[in-house]
């Protein structure tokens, strides 16, 4: 869907994928992306948040660090371990 420009069923489909699969990280960094595209910054941003937490050393963490800053510039983003890193 989110290739036919369909971001809201898109949306629906990863929130079930996460819920499915709530330790699957890519499910919430697709759903942080989709909901971006909605402009539903809370649901993003919790997808967003999931996804550091899952995946600290994902090549894609500066990306939404930057994007998550970018949309809420006082945002929070979760800070790496140092057994993370």
């Amino acid at each position: 869907e989110a290739l036919r420009g369909n971001f809201a069923a898109s949306s629906v489909a990863l929130e079930r994928a996460c819920e499915l699969s709530p330790t699957f990280a890519y499910a919430h960094y697709n759903a942080g992306m989709a909901w971006y595209r909605e402009r539903r910054l809370d649901k993003m941003a919790t997808h967003f948040e999931t996804f550091i937490r899952l995946a600290p050393n994902a090549p894609e963490r500066r990306a939404v660090e930057q994007l998550m800053r970018s949309i809420r510039p006082r945002h929070r983003v979760p800070r790496r371990s140092r057994a993370a890193t």
